[in-house]
């Protein structure tokens, strides 16, 4: 498993990359424009622990870093990761249209 042999830290260094790069090209993703800023959003799901979304939205309001680590690229490839957004956006479009 790649979770064993590269460290968590390692792993992330590739995501914050790729995500890093996604951002500079996309500087009007709603990311951008409407997350990092958001300062406050109320518990509307209650089966939530109480504030479980606040932190959630401050951990969500930090920008990723490019970082280049010893295993660049081993735990997940370019390609795995634009397929992945690709399969998340899909099913999301799917979602909301039913």
């Amino acid at each position: 498993s790649v979770k064993k042999l590269i460290p968590k830290g390692e792993r992330g260094k590739d995501l914050d990359t790729l995500e890093a790069e996604y951002l500079e090209t996309h500087p009007d993703s709603g990311y951008l424009t409407e997350v990092v800023g958001l300062k406050y959003f109320p518990d509307y799901l209650d089966y939530l622990p109480k504030g479980a979304i606040v932190r959630k939205v401050n951990v969500m309001g930090t920008l990723p870093r490019r970082e280049i680590g010893p295993f660049s690229f081993v735990a997940i490839s370019r390609g795995e990761y634009a397929a992945f957004l690709d399969r998340a956006a899909g099913l999301t479009v799917q979602g909301i249209l039913r």
